[in-house]
């Protein structure tokens, strides 16, 4: 919309803000574009904006009182991390691949490099494009926009790393959508170039490594949901939410405390402490715990013993990672502790099949061995 000059582009972006804080990076760059280059005035870049803008504004101020998201506040001081630790998060997830490789435990590091390396050839092929041809090229509005695309991609990406975010699988598509858009664009712009060739014979591992992961969801989807990479993750909710519909149903009137409510406060409808901050913002003030001291790693989003002491919940559900404070504490006295498994019984069954060509899928979840339960003794 925004290239063909549609006023309503800006009414679009100016509303999405309020669903991705990073989309102001895009926005912010769209309207830059578009003030420098005088394809729309002033006013109508403020009207248009605003008409999106206003109605999330009013609602943010006159509910919550902040247009800031409590989950951003809060998981910038429960996270505590260096720009190795980032980076880590990223090796973190290419270890999930390594029981599909079991004679070249390697493979899953190289594809990513490989990947890496494509990134930065397929950006720079573009770059060095518009460099030499920069007097047509520079004129055209596509071009710009990709550049636009391109710059929003990357300062995404500059802004995570900077601010050292924890950066969650669902962040990706954020700063990585763009770049596959300007990859797309790099292959299919000049399909007749002596290039043409060889940047698509750089894509073709990619592209065919993405099917084989698509292969497999459709392999675990039909004949074993084991076999799927996140299997452990998501089959840990299932667990969640049997505990919390045994607790709520023993425990009505109680208050849990966790470091994730999602799958527990799907079976626990009673009072739930969020004790990451997110939901429950009094408990950031007890955030960042001190490394090792307190927590392992500063990833961890873990439970501060500052914050039990101060509410005294019913009861505690936590994987022994996030409760290192707790265990070393002598909160445990007031309560009885009990270890439950990670998961249900068929799920653990299933993540323990032996592979053909492999040994055991997983036997822990991120490091953890038990999820564990503290019931107040009174």
């Amino acid at each position: 919309m925004y290239v063909d000059q549609n006023k309503v582009s800006f009414t679009l972006l100016g509303a999405s803000i309020f669903f991705r804080p990073e989309l102001i990076i895009l926005f912010s760059l769209i309207i830059i574009h578009a003030l420098f280059t005088k394809r729309f005035s002033l006013p109508k870049v403020f009207t248009f904006s605003l008409i999106g803008v206003l109605p999330f504004l009013l609602f943010d101020l006159y509910f919550y009182e902040t247009v800031v998201p409590n989950s951003v506040t809060a998981k910038s001081i429960l996270y505590s991390l260096g720009y190795r630790d980032v980076i880590s998060i990223f090796f973190g997830r290419i270890s999930n691949y390594y029981y599909l490789f079991p004679f070249f435990s390697q493979f899953p590091k190289i594809y990513f490099f490989f990947i890496l390396f494509i990134i930065v050839l397929f950006i720079s092929l573009f770059l060095s494009k518009i460099l030499k041809n920069s007097t047509e090229l520079i004129t055209r509005v596509d071009i710009q926009f990709s550049i636009i695309i391109l710059l929003w991609g990357l300062f995404t990406f500059g802004a995570y790393l900077l601010r050292r975010t924890y950066i969650f699988p669902w962040y990706d598509p954020l700063y990585l959508v763009p770049i596959v858009i300007i990859i797309s664009k790099t292959i299919l712009d000049s399909p007749t170039h002596q290039l043409y060739k060889l940047n698509r014979s750089f894509a073709s591992p990619v592209v065919v490594g993405q099917i084989i992961i698509v292969c497999i969801i459709a392999f675990s989807a039909i004949i074993n949901p084991a076999f799927y990479i996140g299997f452990s993750e998501g089959a840990r909710v299932r667990q969640y939410i049997q505990i919390a519909e045994e607790l709520y149903q023993q425990y009505p009137n109680s208050v849990l405390m966790t470091s994730e409510i999602g799958g527990l406060g799907y079976g626990f409808r009673g009072t739930i402490l969020d004790a990451g901050g997110l939901a429950s913002p009094e408990a950031q003030k007890y955030h960042p715990l001190k490394i090792p001291d307190e927590r392992s790693h500063g990833g961890i989003g873990a439970i501060p013993v500052g914050f039990v002491r101060a509410r005294n919940p019913d009861i505690i559900v936590s994987y022994d990672i996030f409760i290192e404070s707790l265990l070393k504490s002598d909160i445990g006295l007031n309560y009885t502790v009990t270890k439950s498994p990670l998961f249900l019984e068929d799920d653990r069954l299933n993540i323990e099949i032996k592979m053909p060509w492999s040994e055991v899928i997983l036997r822990t979840l991120w490091g953890a061995e038990y999820l564990y339960i503290y019931t107040l003794k009174d």
